[in-house]
């Protein structure tokens, strides 16, 4: 890509999206013109959210995100669970780098997820097919 369309990205999300430049460490947020936005802008950015910071366990039947951030982690974890993808309470991990955050996708929610949130990344799309046909089963 160039760094034009790079450039006015970064400005549409910094702008529009108030998406922090920098750190973005307990300045993250869930832009206002996702949450008034309809379920396919809703499943759009949780599935750019996946793509970043989501966790795909095909042995388990278990899909995860995890993130520093504990607010922005609980207000990703309310929305899904307003688009009836519920799931499980945040819990801490402490690591070498620091404290993360993480939550998971309930079983019984594993199906609306992995049919409403279309990741582009090749692996990540691979892994959830598998799963999708795993649980299906």
């Amino acid at each position: 890509m160039n760094s034009l369309f790079n450039q006015v990205l970064y400005l549409f999300f910094n702008k529009k999206c108030d998406i922090p430049i920098g750190k973005k460490k307990g300045k993250l947020i869930i832009p206002k013109i996702i949450s008034d936005g309809s379920k396919k802008i809703k499943f759009a950015f949780i599935a750019g959210f996946f793509d970043a910071d989501g966790c795909i366990f095909e042995k388990q039947k278990y899909i995860s995100f995890t993130q520093a951030d504990k607010k922005f982690l609980m207000n990703l974890s309310n929305l899904l669970n307003s688009l009836r993808i519920s799931t499980r309470p945040i819990y801490v991990t402490r690591k070498e780098l620091g404290i993360t955050y993480t939550f998971s996708i309930r079983f019984k929610a594993l199906k609306i997820f992995l049919d409403n949130i279309k990741v582009v990344h090749p692996d990540r799309v691979r892994r959830m097919n598998k799963l999708k046909n795993m649980i299906e089963r």
